[in-house]
């Protein structure tokens, strides 16, 4: 586990920090390919909004299984804090 990511730090970040970015990256750039694939549509230009509409659903693919992954993460690591705190409170 990196850093950010032990459980014994109960307010520290549960995720790291470039991979937040990322997320936001790629879901940003997502909407700007949607409403490129829109403004190529207007222009009568098919062959550049096909282009950039599979690009679009490709990053949001990419964007939402980023998430996934990012929550996942999440759920572990505050699972383990909740598991360290009841065994800390047992002995005490």
């Amino acid at each position: 586990m990196t850093e950010t990511q032990t459980p014994n730090k109960p307010y520290g970040p549960k995720t790291d920090p470039a991979d937040l970015l990322t997320l936001f990256g790629r879901f940003f750039s997502s909407v700007l390919l949607m409403l490129l694939t829109i403004l190529m549509l207007l222009r009568h230009n098919y062959a550049v909004a096909a282009l950039a509409s599979l690009v679009a659903v490709l990053t949001q693919r990419a964007t939402i299984n980023l998430y996934r992954r990012l929550r996942d993460e999440r759920v572990v690591a505050l699972e383990a804090l909740r598991v360290q705190g009841e065994e800390q409170s047992h002995a005490a």
